[in-house]
């Protein structure tokens, strides 16, 4: 029961933190992603500090070619919170990188609260002078760190879903296969573009 409570206890404190994407894109000045386009979000979004970064990848159909942008907050001399955007190049041709980020599987990911159940350490069940006995392990925590809130629209089909400290917990969890797969596609942003580099 103790553990369940922890677990509550986690799972609301992620929800209360975590602030939704209607106001990152208001602190970034930016209009929410169009249906049917083909663009790509990431939200970097750290937890003791007002930094927030933002990856977008789309098609852009006047110049009939894929571009990539990064946003990031930062404060002046006086403390006044700042947006900067740069336009972004890569390693590899655009089209390489669209199909890398469009066919990717982050596109399925379900959302981190619907794979909690695979942090949860499988009890230990066993029998004692007669007696059965249970123990339950209770999940690592990570309170402090960095959250991803992606969004994938890929024409008609849509994804947006949020893992915090998805890095820290492969470490620790690498036979989650959401795991994995959500640090593949940060990967090659961070390899194919040079940026959430910590």
């Amino acid at each position: 029961m103790r553990s369940l409570t922890q677990i509550l206890f986690l799972i609301f404190s992620i929800s209360v933190n975590a602030q939704s994407i209607s106001e990152y894109e208001k602190q970034l000045n930016i209009e929410p992603i169009s249906n049917n386009a083909k663009e790509i979000r990431v939200y970097k979004k750290y937890a003791i500090s007002t930094g927030l970064e933002l990856f977008i990848f789309y098609f852009d159909d006047s110049s009939n070619k894929y571009k990539a942008e990064y946003y990031y907050v930062t404060v002046d001399k006086k403390n006044n919170k700042l947006v900067k955007k740069l336009d972004l190049e890569s390693i590899y041709n655009m089209e390489f990188n669209a199909l890398n980020l469009f066919l990717s599987h982050a596109k399925y990911l379900p959302s981190e609260q619907k794979i909690w159940y695979k942090f949860i350490p499988k009890p230990d069940i066993f029998i004692e002078d007669g007696y059965i006995y249970h123990i339950i392990g209770k999940p690592m925590s990570i309170i402090d760190g960095i959250s991803y809130s992606i969004q994938i629209q890929d024409n008609d089909s849509y994804n947006e879903v949020e893992y915090s400290n998805p890095e820290s917990y492969l470490k620790n969890y690498p036979e989650i296969d959401e795991l994995q797969t959500i640090n593949e596609f940060l990967d090659f942003i961070k390899s194919s573009f040079g940026i959430y580099k910590n």
